[in-house]
């Protein structure tokens, strides 16, 4: 009885697995109402603290109940942490589009950023002027 009373759901541990080593730990008991210390156990054991208060707001639920809503919820987790980490590595992982060009000293612009176009003030034309401003 006082191993089944300490039990707690450990760190990694399905809520179904947890379920069943606390099956395993009654049986070695000799208790008249099994199932309700068992339930009593899972609920006061159980690591989620949603499941916890899921379970407490409707205090007439089967065990069986509480497995599936359990497993259900162990499984949205899983596939949330499954999403951000895909999203993650996504954007991580997506080459940068850089371009290279030569401006009028030689140099390089990079990052994707396109060459300023230098307009002359007195004429319009486009900067540098091969052999001066025509203006």
């Amino acid at each position: 009885m006082l191993l089944l009373r300490q039990a707690r759901e450990k760190s990694e541990e399905f809520v179904d697995i947890f379920y069943a080593r606390l099956r395993e730990l009654a049986s070695t008991c000799t208790l008249p109402d099994e199932e309700d210390k068992i339930r009593a156990q899972f609920i006061q054991g159980c690591a989620s603290s949603k499941l916890r208060e899921h379970i407490l707001q409707e205090p007439n639920m089967c065990i069986r109940d509480i497995l599936t809503l359990g497993c259900s919820q162990e499984l949205s987790k899983a596939r949330d942490s499954h999403m951000e980490q895909t999203t993650t590595v996504q954007v991580k992982s997506e080459p940068r589009k850089a371009v290279v060009t030569g401006n009028a000293k030689g140099r390089a612009v990079h990052g994707g950023a396109k060459p300023r176009v230098r307009t002359c003030r007195w004429c319009g034309g486009s900067l540098p002027h091969p052999s001066g401003c025509p203006a």
